[in-house]
């Protein structure tokens, strides 16, 4: 999977590429949105951009690559200092899968990366759902996916009349929290 990261702070992206080396993904890196939406032909799996940067910002980036690329866009992780509680809810989660504060373990951010890879095409036909409970679980693994499965009647994520309910938002809150 290739994973874009998108930061204004050289310093940021250095430490998040550092925390997934190793990972097995293919990584480019962005000091701006703009580079990163010219560099969209490459097919992302993931997207994790910094909230505040100059220009466009993480959620206008991630409302941009939806637009271009339709209702399966890559799924976009944002990092910033502030929680943005208004603006995530607002979101829909096809475009942005949860928020992580800074600063945040590595260890959080990599399980937040595999956990995007592993659920990245959970569309056509079924979708497992997330139970992460009602608590934040920081420790929750991918492997807490209930065993049921949900109908999905679309070959798009983003267009899954079941995703928001047992995948989307179940899985930002656990990443936002």
């Amino acid at each position: 999977m290739t994973v874009f990261l998108v930061d204004d702070d050289e310093l940021i992206l250095f430490v998040m590429r550092s925390m997934l080396d190793g990972e097995g993904y293919a990584i480019r890196e962005f000091a701006s949105p703009v580079k990163a939406l010219r560099a969209l032909d490459e097919s992302p799996g993931l997207i994790v951009s910094d909230v505040s940067m100059p220009g466009l910002d993480g959620f206008e980036l991630a409302a941009r690559v939806a637009e271009r690329l339709g209702p399966s866009p890559p799924r976009t992780l944002l990092v910033s200092g502030d929680a943005h509680v208004r603006r995530l809810q607002e979101t829909p989660t096809s475009q942005v899968v949860g928020l992580i504060r800074k600063p945040f373990s590595s260890e959080k951010f990599r399980q937040v990366a595999r956990l995007m890879a592993s659920s990245r095409d959970r569309c056509p036909g079924t979708l497992r759902a997330v139970n992460f409970g009602q608590k934040c679980r920081p420790d929750a693994e991918p492997s807490d996916y209930a065993d049921r499965l949900c109908p999905c009647r679309t070959p798009q994520y983003a267009t899954c009349p079941v995703y928001d309910d047992h995948v989307g938002l179940p899985l930002r809150r656990w990443i936002s929290c």
